[in-house]
């Protein structure tokens, strides 16, 4: 059936915008996969089927989740070869650093520049001992070690506060810690992770310090949903809420508003040794969405059929043994905006 014209013109519309947003993007597998989906899309639009366009963004969302397992495998088999490159050579008493090396493949400027050009006494990118980085820069990141064993002669260049200042917002979330990222993608600016000394990031458990533990899991756990889109079985929540939502976007686009409301109410289950083990974030509209630790979305449903603080005492009632239902606070005071 052939779309009503405002229909076929929203649709043209929405297209539109998506191969703008697509063109930014850097040339890598992100690119190829959302070029794939615009022309599934646009095929769907000249055949007048809804549910090809569905199907296609249903593939797009797939396939961004085997891009994510596969980007997680190919970091952590780097920071273990990484790891190990240090592990190797700490206590050789003749090593006095490590050199950040630029891989050959490096694309564009990032964080790894200024790892690579740091001075610290020690000559251009040598790193101390008790100073290098346990970790790969960043997702993907090809760049090495070579252990140091007398000063490398250089002039010194410019500090990581300079080229932090250089960096596009898009490029400062996307090299983050991991830990850091999902605070970022939940409204944390990506400069509250500076440490003190503008030479690297804060460490991971002195951030914690300054925030609060349940405060951080919580937002951790929204801010890695709104990341990455993943769902323990996204079919069958789509037909459980056919009442609600007609398709896998409309459910997640619910879900996100959900997520992003700052004056939503952020209940958990929390264990006494594992801390909080899942999130229910109750919305302003009465939208309830559950998640795990991890950011793993686990459900959505409306409570406009029961009032919200008798489903809450309900669950406090439920809970019970090393596990209680906790307030954790509204969205927007987790980390109050400045």
């Amino acid at each position: 059936m052939e779309p009503v014209p405002d229909a076929r013109e929203a649709w043209e519309k929405a297209v539109s915008l998506a191969e703008r947003h697509v063109e930014k993007l850097s040339r890598e597998g992100t690119y190829y996969a959302s070029k794939r989906l615009i022309a599934e899309m646009k095929k769907a639009i000249e055949a007048g089927r809804e549910d090809l366009l569905v199907r296609a963004i249903n593939w797009w969302l797939y396939d961004r989740q085997l891009y994510f397992l596969k980007r997680v495998a190919r970091t952590e088999a780097a920071n273990a070869f990484h790891l190990a490159q240090i592990k190797a050579t700490e206590d050789d008493p003749y090593v006095i650093g490590y050199q950040w090396r630029l891989s050959s493949s490096h694309p564009r400027p990032d964080i790894c520049d200024w790892y690579a050009s740091v001075d610290f006494g020690l000559g251009k990118g040598v790193w101390p001992k008790d100073r290098v980085p346990r970790k790969k820069a960043h997702p993907h990141c090809m760049c090495y070690l070579l252990p140091k064993v007398s000063k490398v002669k250089t002039p010194r260049v410019k500090n990581f506060a300079e080229l932090w200042e250089n960096l596009s917002p898009e490029v400062r979330r996307e090299i983050l810690p991991r830990w850091a990222s999902k605070l970022a993608h939940a409204g944390v600016s990506p400069d509250e992770f500076l440490a003190a000394d503008k030479l690297s990031f804060i460490r991971r458990k002195d951030f914690i310090a300054r925030m609060g533990k349940e405060r951080f899991e919580a937002l951790s756990a929204i801010g890695g949903a709104l990341e990455e889109v993943k769902w323990r079985d996204l079919g069958r929540h789509v037909m459980a809420r056919k009442d609600y939502v007609k398709d896998a976007l409309e459910l997640n686009r619910r879900v996100d508003s959900v997520l992003k409301d700052k004056k939503a109410k952020v209940w958990a289950i929390k264990h006494s040794k594992k801390g909080l083990v899942r999130i229910y974030v109750v919305s302003s509209q009465g939208e309830l969405a559950i998640i795990e630790r991890d950011g793993t979305r686990v459900s959505w449903f409306p409570l406009d059929r029961q009032n919200p603080d008798a489903f809450i005492q309900k669950m406090k009632e439920r809970i019970s043994g090393s596990q209680e239902f906790v307030f954790v606070g509204e969205r927007g005071a987790l980390w109050p905006e400045k």
